[in-house]
C-alpha cells in the first residue's frame, strides 16, 4: 500500500531523533529524524499537541509531515530575490559548503559565493552546524543559488521559515547544532558484583584430598555380619561428610578470589570510564572553541587593515579611492557579475569637488566609510539599479519643492548609507542626463536639512 495524506497530532518528543505521532484514525506512528530532517534535532522542530498534515507509510508506520517549502522555488515564492535570511551548514569541504534554508531544501556554495579570497579553505571557515546569513539569488544560468560574501552588516536578516504553517522559526541567530555531551556518549550502568553461590561442574571437582580411613583400619567386632554392614555404612557417611565439607571450602575459596578478582576489575572500568569521560569532556570543549573561533575569523577577516590605513598607499585621493572601490568590486560580485552584468567603469562615473573631503577620517568612521564604498559601488555598476538594496531619494530644493537641478540639467539624488535608520548619514551624487554620474558628498541627516 502507498502513502496516504493524514492529519496528526504530536503526542511525544521522545529525544532529538524520534517524534511519537497519533492520527486523527486513533493509529500511532513515528517521525524519523534521518528521513525527516538528517542531523537537525527535531526537539527544535516538534512541541507537544503540534497539528501536522502529512503522508502515512501504514506499512512501515512512518509518518512524515508536509513542510511550509518543499524545494527551491516555494523559497524564492515565499522569501524573494535578494532578501537576507538564516540556512545551516551541513556539510563542508575545501572549495565547496552545502547549506539548508529548510530540512531537505539544499544548495550548494561554491568558494566564490562564501569569501573573496580565493586562498581561504571553507571547511577550516565553516563548521557542520553553523547557522548562517545567506542571500537568496538566481544565478545568470537561471538557477536559485544562495551566497554570503556580499551581506551588509546592518543588513536586516529575515527570520527562518517555520518547518510547518504557523509554527516557530527553525534556525535562530548563534544557536548552532550542540555537540553531543561527553556523558552522553557513555555506557555508566553500574557493575554486577559476583554472587556469592557460584555454580560449578560437577566434572570440574577434583577427589577429596583428605585421607580417608579404610574399613581395614577399624577393629572389627566378630560380631557378624550385620555389625561389619553398620561398619561400612558408618565409614561411608564419614567419607561422604568430608568430601562435601571439603568441596564446600574450595567452592568458598574459588567464589572469594573471584570476587576480588572482579572488584579489582571494576576499579580499573571505574578509572577508564572516568578518564574517557573527561577526554570526551575536554574533546567538545576544544570543538566548542574552534566552533567560536571559526565564527571569529569570519567576523574579523576584514581586520588585518583598515580603508583609511590604505590611504598612505596611495599619492592622490583619487587613486586611493579607486583602488577600494576595485577591492569591494572583486571581493563582492561574483566573476561572472563582473564580466558583463555589472562591470566596473571609471569612465561612467567620478567625484565631484569635495566629496574626498566630506569621505575623510575627520567626517567618517572605518564603518561609515566601508558603507559608503558599497553603496557607490552598487551605484556605479548598475546593480542597484537592478536589485534596489539601497532606497534612492530626490534632493529637494526646499521642503515641497522642485528636485534640485545643477546648470548642466543634472539632478541632484541621496540614498542612506544604512537601511532603515532615520539618523544615517547620507550619499548625495548627480546624475547628468547623459547617464554620467558625479558622487558629491556625505553629509549628516540634520545636514541634509
Amino acid at each position: 500500500m502507498g502513502k496516504l495524506f493524514k492529519k496528526a497530532t504530536v503526542k511525544k518528543v521522545l529525544d532529538d531523533s524520534r517524534v511519537l505521532v497519533q492520527l486523527d484514525s486513533g493509529e500511532f506512528g513515528a517521525v524519523q529524524q534521518e528521513v525527516f530532517a538528517p542531523g537537525i534535532p527535531l526537539s527544535w522542530i516538534f512541541t507537544m499537541g503540534m497539528q501536522l498534515a502529512g503522508d502515512w507509510d501504514s506499512t512501515e508506520k512512518t509518518y512524515h509531515p508536509h513542510r511550509s517549502a518543499q524545494n527551491s522555488a516555494e523559497v524564492e515564492k515565499i522569501f524573494g530575490l535578494g532578501n537576507v535570511t538564516l540556512g545551516l551548514v551541513q556539510a563542508a569541504t575545501r572549495k565547496t559548503a552545502e547549506v539548508a534554508i529548510m530540512p531537505g531544501v539544499v544548495f550548494e556554495l561554491t568558494k566564490s559565493a562564501i569569501t573573496g579570497n580565493p586562498l581561504d579553505v571553507i571547511s577550516s571557515y565553516l563548521d557542520v552546524g553553523d547557522v548562517i546569513p545567506v542571500r537568496i539569488y538566481r544565478h545568470p544560468e537561471g538557477r536559485i543559488r544562495l551566497r554570503m560574501d556580499d551581506i551588509d552588516d546592518d543588513e536586516k536578516v529575515i527570520e527562518a521559515l517555520p518547518i510547518f504553517p504557523g509554527g516557530q522559526p527553525w534556525l535562530e541567530v548563534d544557536r548552532d547544532i550542540p555537540w553531543l555531551k561527553a556523558s552522553e556518549q557513555l555506557d555508566t550502568a553500574p557493575l554486577n558484583v559476583v554472587a556469592d553461590n557460584v555454580p560449578v561442574d560437577s566434572a570440574e571437582i577434583e577427589p577429596a584430598l583428605t585421607p580417608i580411613p579404610g574399613p581395614g583400619l577399624h577393629s572389627v567386632r566378630p560380631a557378624g555380619r550385620a555389625n561389619s554392614a553398620l561398619v561400612q555404612e558408618k565409614n561411608d557417611a564419614v567419607y561422604a561428610a568430608k568430601h562435601a565439607a571439603n568441596v564446600q571450602r574450595r567452592l568458598q575459596d574459588e567464589n572469594q578470589r573471584l570476587k576480588e578478582e572482579r572488584l579489582a576489575s571494576d576499579k580499573e572500568v571505574t578509572k577508564h570510564k572516568a578518564r574517557v569521560l573527561a577526554l570526551a569532556e575536554e574533546n567538545a570543549e576544544l570543538r566548542r572553541q574552534l566552533s567560536e573561533s571559526r565564527k571569529q575569523k569570519r567576523a574579523q577577516q576584514s581586520s588585518r587593515s583598515s580603508t583609511f590605513s590604505r590611504r598612505d598607499r596611495w599619492a592622490t585621493d583619487m587613486d586611493w579611492f579607486r583602488e577600494e572601490l576595485r577591492r569591494a568590486w572583486i571581493g563582492r560580485y561574483m566573476p561572472s557579475e563582473r564580466a558583463t552584468k555589472y562591470p566596473l567603469n571609471f569612465e561612467r562615473f567620478g567625484f565631484a569637488e569635495g566629496f574626498f573631503e566630506s569621505v575623510s577620517s575627520e567626517n567618517l568612521s572605518e564603518e561609515e566609510i566601508k558603507k559608503t564604498v558599497r553603496v557607490i559601488l552598487d551605484i556605479a555598476t548598475g546593480r542597484n539599479a537592478v536589485e534596489h538594496k539601497h532606497t534612492v531619494h530626490e534632493k529637494f530644493t526646499q521642503l515641497g519643492g522642485p528636485q534640485e537641478v545643477r546648470s548642466d540639467g543634472a539632478l541632484l539624488w541621496r540614498v542612506h548609507l544604512e537601511k532603515e535608520v532615520p539618523a544615517a548619514k547620507r550619499l548625495h551624487y548627480w546624475l547628468r542626463k547623459d547617464g554620467f554620474i558625479d558622487f558629491g558628498w556625505v553629509a549628516n541627516h540634520d545636514d541634509d536639512l
